[in-house]
């Protein structure tokens, strides 16, 4: 059996986060939580060091086995240039799980970390340390792959971020026609 490796990741920020209520991405009908960890090449490289040695030893693993991998989760952010947070500075690392992740606080409470449960306060574009599982998959009989993937299992808000491509603004509005009193009741 190929062994699985988990590695954690400190201070990358968060990109297509869906960690509450997961999503069904057809063709498959499975429903899936996760997300993209971004990790800046320089300040990060212990942590794309470690993900890249897991991914190497599993790899090796499952080609020992004659079950040669070809998909990874590891990828240059270079390749997705025109999305808010990649570049050809980053590396990155898609996540998913078949069960929400654990989201959780920075800080302890009796001895417990804290859960986040809004998803306003684990958003895109902060920064999170994680616990990720690697392991190999073969979905060659399904999907006509096999490769290795990436889990979330754990993500732990650092420190908030510039909010990724969800800026709100109220750019483009005019104030309402005067006909629009101010204490209608609005339904």
């Amino acid at each position: 059996m190929i062994t699985s490796k988990t590695v954690i990741l400190k201070n990358v920020r968060g990109s297509y986060l869906n960690l509450f209520e997961g999503k069904v991405t057809p063709p498959s009908t499975t429903r899936k939580w996760g997300g993209t960890l971004l990790m800046d090449k320089v300040a990060n490289a212990a942590d794309i060091a470690a993900l890249q040695k897991a991914i190497a030893e599993i790899n090796a693993e499952a080609t020992a086995a004659k079950l040669k991998p070809t998909k990874f989760p590891l990828h240059d952010g270079a390749l997705k240039e025109d999305k808010d947070g990649y570049g050809a500075n980053v590396a990155y690392l898609v996540c998913n799980n078949r069960r929400a992740p654990m989201v959780i606080r920075a800080r302890k409470v009796g001895g417990v970390f804290v859960p986040i449960t809004d998803p306003l306060e684990a958003y895109s574009g902060a920064y999170y340390n994680a616990k990720v599982n690697l392991y190999f998959y073969d979905a060659t009989k399904l999907q006509g792959s096999r490769g290795i993937t990436a889990s979330l299992e754990v993500l732990q808000f650092s420190k908030d971020g510039e909010t990724f491509s969800h800026k709100i603004t109220t750019d483009g509005l005019e104030e309402v026609a005067a006909d629009v009193q101010e204490d209608d009741e609005i339904n």
